[in-house]
């Protein structure tokens, strides 16, 4: 069977599953993607690499993100060249102007991501989902405690001699003013070691005393993480009158505790269909 008869065969499933009457248009993009839309909203963008189908975009449109995936995972089923769909988890969950880190929300409070609830997974997830537990009941403060040790280790990872020479090393013969900008960076930081290194410790702490000024939020700050964050989640979501600082604040969190790696989460899922 031809890639072209392979495209056409999914096209007439996906129109089957995702029909005109309601509302959806689906469209060869090229390249073996395809695009699922609803007037001018994407709400997918798929791309068929046998035997895997892979999500690029997913977005609600008229229907959630649910009923988007089971309706892709029952094309699936019935294309028997597929046998496997995959993505990166980038999802976000919106409240108004703000939009919330998922992964890290639900890793939190609930012990795995919304996509892991659904059965897609990465190689590692019985790991990831160990250690994650151990994070998890650590109380609110010890956490965020915990979020500053870790960003220390991160930065002297990243930002050792060693690092910063083999970069500066990298570019060393290379010619334009952003290479000697970023050699003239490199140089200063290592003749001033101590002094970037404390610059950046500052700006760690800048930012754990936002958390820590704002631990209040959490209705016991000594209770686990996984408590707290639910608690506060469901304070957030109660009524439509959003807290502005509050929202601000777990956004901002959510974002820092991402950045961190704190959890251990890898965002590559993906589930066998058959």
């Amino acid at each position: 069977m031809s890639e072209e008869s392979k495209i056409k065969e999914l096209i007439e499933m996906l129109q089957t599953i995702f029909s005109s009457e309601e509302g959806f248009k689906i469209k060869n993009e090229g390249h073996s993607t395809l695009s699922i839309r609803t007037g001018s909203f994407r709400c997918l963008l798929i791309t068929l690499d046998e035997p895997k189908l892979y999500i690029k975009y997913l977005s609600k449109c008229d229907i959630n993100g649910t009923e988007s995936l089971r309706r892709i995972e029952k094309v699936a089923k019935n294309i028997p060249y597929i046998s496997l769909i995959w993505f990166t988890d980038g999802s976000q969950i919106e409240l108004g102007d703000y939009g919330f880190d998922l992964a890290t929300l639900k890793i939190i409070t609930k012990g795995e991501s919304w996509y892991n609830s659904l059965g897609y997974v990465s190689d590692n997830y019985e790991i990831e989902k160990s250690y994650n537990s151990v994070i998890r009941e650590l109380s609110c403060i010890d956490f965020i405690e915990a979020l500053r040790e870790k960003k220390i280790q991160n930065l002297f990872k990243k930002h050792s001699k060693e690092a910063i020479l083999e970069k500066l090393n990298k570019i060393r013969n290379n010619i334009g003013s952003i290479f000697t900008n970023l050699r003239n960076e490199y140089t200063y930081n290592l003749e001033n070691y101590e002094e970037f290194i404390e610059k950046r410790i500052a700006e760690i702490d800048k930012s754990i005393n936002y958390f820590r000024e704002k631990i209040y939020y959490f209705e016991n700050p000594n209770v686990p993480i996984s408590m707290g964050l639910d608690r506060l989640w469901k304070t957030i979501t109660k009524n439509e009158n959003y807290n502005k600082e509050m929202c601000e604040w777990v956004v901002t969190l959510l974002e820092y505790i991402h950045e961190s790696q704190i959890l251990m989460y890898n965002q590559k899922l993906s589930k066998v269909i058959k």
